[in-house]
């Protein structure tokens, strides 16, 4: 049997249930780029890839390890071979339409978070849509989006303002297209991951509150109530270092920063033509007419004094868009 959800502005098929993937219900409308999910052995995913007429677009090792821990190889006829230690290995088709995963043998929350982090991306893109290094609520169907460096607090703010009362949009990879009126952001897949610091300071009722855990690694994942479609993508909010002893606060920049948005880019890996020129059109429209704020982190202002200072902001741009 295949399920049907959308995600990153894709209409997903998969024949394996995927965490935070919600079936759509019978009439429900869905995007119009599809994706088609299945599983193989990696050795059938090997069968056919020359391996000699590829070329290595991306390559990541940790500290004090020889080989590669993740991989991104490209053949112009059968696409992309992703490769990640612990996570398994995939293939993506060049126009993201089809994906084949050979996971490890692991519990399929943890391998699918290679998936739905980083496999299911990458196929958006190839789909003419564009993602970012971002976390994302909305409130009242409009859309804001948290971008900071790996570690910046991202998750924590949107695990906070999801407790507030905010809608479920992204957690990391926030995927954008140009929409009848301004910019639109997609829903992710339901997942949210906290780290340790976090999931203590927040406690087990508001964690239980927030969703249902899926299990722990280096962070608690969670299975979240999710945004069912596209949302109008209201205004960015980027972290940044404040001085001690001050307040977290949200300021408006005297001029928009393009460069801040190019740095947010999620995929870095698959430069192809189309998606230059998809990429650029995409970031001028968000440093033109996506309001940008700062977010002044102070040291030691913990996730939810952030998450008052964001929802007071929003909700008074919101109310004053509705008005």
């Amino acid at each position: 049997m295949t399920d049907v959800a959308a995600a990153f502005g894709l209409a997903v098929e998969s024949s394996f249930p995927v965490p935070g993937l919600r079936a759509a219900e019978l009439g429900e409308p869905l995007p119009r780029r599809r994706c088609r999910l299945w599983l193989e052995e990696a050795r059938v995913l090997d069968r056919d890839w020359p391996f000699t007429e590829d070329e290595r677009i991306e390559e990541e090792s940790f500290e004090g390890e020889i080989e590669p821990s993740r991989t991104i190889d490209r053949h112009p006829e059968l696409g992309y071979r992703l490769y990640a230690r612990h996570f398994g290995l995939a293939r993506v088709s060049a126009d993201g339409s089809h994906v084949c995963c050979a996971p490890p043998d692991a519990e399929p929350w943890r391998w699918q978070r290679f998936l739905v982090g980083r496999i299911l991306p990458i196929a958006a893109v190839l789909q003419g849509l564009e993602g970012f290094h971002a976390s994302a609520v909305a409130w009242d169907g409009r859309a804001v989006a948290v971008l900071g460096p790996s570690g910046g607090g991202k998750s924590s703010l949107a695990l906070r303002l999801l407790l507030r009362g905010a809608s479920f949009v992204t957690d990391d990879v926030l995927v954008v297209e140009p929409g009848s009126d301004g910019l639109v952001a997609h829903a992710g897949p339901g997942t949210l991951g906290v780290r340790a610091p976090e999931e203590l300071a927040v406690g087990r009722d508001s964690l239980e509150r927030a969703g249902r855990l899926l299990g722990r690694s280096d962070k608690a994942y969670l299975e979240v109530e999710c945004v069912s479609g596209p949302v109008a993508l209201d205004a960015l909010y980027f972290i940044r270092a404040g001085r001690p002893g001050a307040a977290a606060e949200v300021r408006e920049p005297p001029h928009p920063d393009p460069l801040a948005v190019l740095a947010s880019t999620f995929v870095l890996s698959l430069w192809t033509p189309a998606r230059r020129r998809s990429h650029l059109d995409i970031c001028g429209r968000l440093a033109s007419s996506v309001r940008s704020y700062e977010l002044i982190r102070p040291p030691g202002s913990d996730a939810d004094e952030l998450a008052a200072a964001i929802e007071s902001h929003a909700r008074s741009r919101v109310a004053g868009v509705a008005a």
